[in-house]
């Protein structure tokens, strides 16, 4: 195997695990999230509001952006990586 090959299948585990990633942190996603619409739809007391809303919320976020990132990255890198691969072609 070439050089270029040993690359590009770096490339494709890479991209695998990312994707295997973001399966792994979907179920959190999802339920922080349906959590957060249940918290606002269903008008809590405001201590147990304050309380727990901003921990809710920093979760949900943080799951959003990590399955988000994990599985944009880890399609391109299955699909291509077009520019990478270029990269390592030329050296």
């Amino acid at each position: 195997m070439t050089k270029f090959d040993w690359f590009w299948l770096v490339l494709r585990s890479a991209g695998l695990y990312l994707l295997v990633q973001a399966a792994l942190v979907l179920p959190n996603a999802v339920s922080y999230t349906f959590m957060l619409i249940w918290m606002k739809v269903n008008e809590t007391s405001d201590v147990i509001r304050s309380a727990v809303d901003e921990r809710v919320v920093l979760h949900a976020s943080t799951y959003g952006i990590q399955f988000a990132m994990y599985s944009f990255l880890g399609l391109y890198l299955i699909t291509g990586g077009g520019p990478l691969l270029k990269l390592a072609n030329r050296s």
